[in-house]
């Protein structure tokens, strides 16, 4: 696995989720289904900058980590796969339990 080929694909997902989630939270603000009174566990509102960085980061911290266990790994794809899972499981832990959000 090439470390070029492997950004170039972290980056295009992160874009597609980037342009996915944007669109998920403009439309959730002009319903008002997000608002100021939502606050995140810091204390802030949830604002469209982080929505962004939190969508472009973890595609290139993936292709870089799927290369490094590519390089000491024969199955790297199907521990990364597995692992990837267990990661999405416990990262939804933190939106689901935002107090005041609505279901």
């Amino acid at each position: 696995m090439k470390i070029q080929n492997l950004l170039k694909s972290g980056i295009i997902a992160g874009l597609i989720a980037t342009a996915l989630n944007v669109t998920l939270y403009l439309i959730s603000k002009s319903l008002d289904l997000i608002n100021d009174a939502i606050l995140l566990p810091d204390g802030s509102s949830l604002q469209l900058l982080p929505v962004v960085i939190s969508s472009i980061v973890p595609g290139i911290v993936a292709a870089l980590v799927l290369w490094g266990m590519a390089k000491v790994l024969k199955n790297a794809v199907t521990v990364f796969t597995i692992a990837g899972i267990l990661f999405l499981f416990v990262s939804l832990m933190g939106p689901l339990t935002i107090p005041s959000v609505p279901v």
